[in-house]
């Protein structure tokens, strides 16, 4: 029953939480059994994992290419930030871009589409600095040769480091104003993406605007994400501080 929901799309996204090619978290002979499934479903063209660097085993993707019979394997990488320190201090990743940088080229050298994932406003960034660290960041990545770039805006969650921040009134997810600027400012770089909102569970804070523009803005990155076009978000002029403050800054 699982597997008919297949079906329904080209494109699978085995999403895990933590990396599909930790052996630790999902065994290899599950990864391999469950590849070797969704393959066989005509319908599915593409298939989407993602992983840490040191999980990036070459013989192991060899293999995972080998059962997709020519579909396309696309794996996922959560750079989160250029900045080793702020992937350190703030996002507590564990790895260097210097990891993130060796595994896209080993990716790249075996013909895997590749993905980053940039984290819009870490903890301890002000709105301002996490604008130009995102695309500082999408630059770095599409530099180093990603295929793609997702950004992933900031929400809040029970039991985290970040929900103790909010409670204290010292973490905000991202304006969504801030998130058209970075856009605006890293589409003609390469193939920009920004994931959905609705995590599971709900988060407790969002990405909002003014009560005039948060529901505009929204409505435009769900078409955003479906046609890729920017002309809606640019569109989209307010009174609120968070717009005045991307139009001061030049964004």
């Amino acid at each position: 029953r699982l597997f008919n929901f297949f079906r329904k799309f080209q494109e699978s996204v085995i999403y895990t939480g933590g990396s599909f090619l930790n052996d630790a978290e999902i065994p290899a002979s599950a990864q391999l059994a469950l590849i070797r499934r969704i393959a066989k479903i005509k319908q599915v063209e593409c298939i989407t994992v993602e992983s840490r660097p040191e999980y990036i085993d070459i013989r192991k993707l060899a293999e995972l290419k080998l059962l997709l019979k020519g579909k396309q394997l696309k794996v996922a990488i959560g750079l989160e930030t250029q900045s080793d320190r702020i992937r350190t201090e703030s996002v507590h990743k564990g790895f260097s871009s210097n990891d993130f940088a060796q595994a896209l080229h080993s990716l790249k050298d075996q013909g895997i589409y590749t993905i980053a994932h940039v984290f819009i406003k870490p903890l301890f960034l002000p709105e301002e600095a996490s604008i130009r660290e995102a695309i500082a960041s999408a630059r770095y990545a599409l530099g180093e040769g990603a295929n793609e770039v997702v950004f992933q805006a900031g929400t809040v969650h029970p039991h985290t480091r970040m929900y103790e921040e909010y409670q204290k009134g010292n973490y905000q997810p991202p304006d969504l104003n801030s998130i058209i600027a970075i856009l605006k400012n890293t589409y003609a770089l390469g193939n920009i993406q920004i994931a959905d909102f609705n995590d599971v569970p709900r988060p407790v804070a969002e990405p909002q605007s003014c009560g005039k523009c948060s529901t505009l803005i929204k409505k435009a990155l769900v078409k955003f994400r479906v046609d890729h076009d920017l002309a809606a978000l640019t569109a989209i002029s307010c009174d609120c501080p968070g717009y005045k403050r991307t139009k001061r800054d030049g964004y």
